[in-house]
């Protein structure tokens, strides 16, 4: 997704959430890769992975999204304490809970990335899968 594609109100919380998560990373090349890689996965691109993520941001290949994803100098703890307050102030409730849920796929192919013979608790038993994880922000 090109950034002047986006509506102004979107346009809007991508800079005030670029702004809070900022602090969280070393240059500002690292934050710079930041936005543009959440700009792609805000984009058409039918599947998310690094191949199709690079095209929607505008690289000629995957390496600089892997490279920023695998060795890029940002931390991963504070951009998601920073995600959470984000949540929160506009989502949430200031005493809901982050609850991370990891979850199995079972795969059959041999063209998925991160296909391998694991646990799933979907089969009760090691089976080829991809494990997805994921966080949701819950009050009561």
């Amino acid at each position: 997704m090109e950034e002047r594609e986006l509506k102004p109100v979107i346009a809007s919380e991508l800079d005030e959430l670029t702004e809070k998560i900022g602090g969280c990373f070393k240059s500002r090349k690292s934050l710079e890769m930041a936005r543009k890689y959440m700009l792609g996965l805000m984009g058409n691109a039918e599947r998310k992975n690094g191949w199709q993520l690079a095209e929607q941001m505008g690289e000629a290949t995957p390496y600089k999204v892997q490279q920023f994803l695998y060795r890029g100098a940002w931390d991963a703890d504070e951009v998601r304490d920073c995600l959470y307050d984000y949540v929160t102030d506009r989502l949430g409730d200031p005493e809901g809970v982050l609850v991370a849920d990891e979850t199995g796929f079972l795969k059959q192919g041999k063209k998925s990335a991160g296909v391998k013979r694991q646990y799933s608790g979907t089969t009760g038993r090691a089976t080829k899968a991809i494990k997805k994880s994921g966080m949701i922000c819950i009050s009561i």
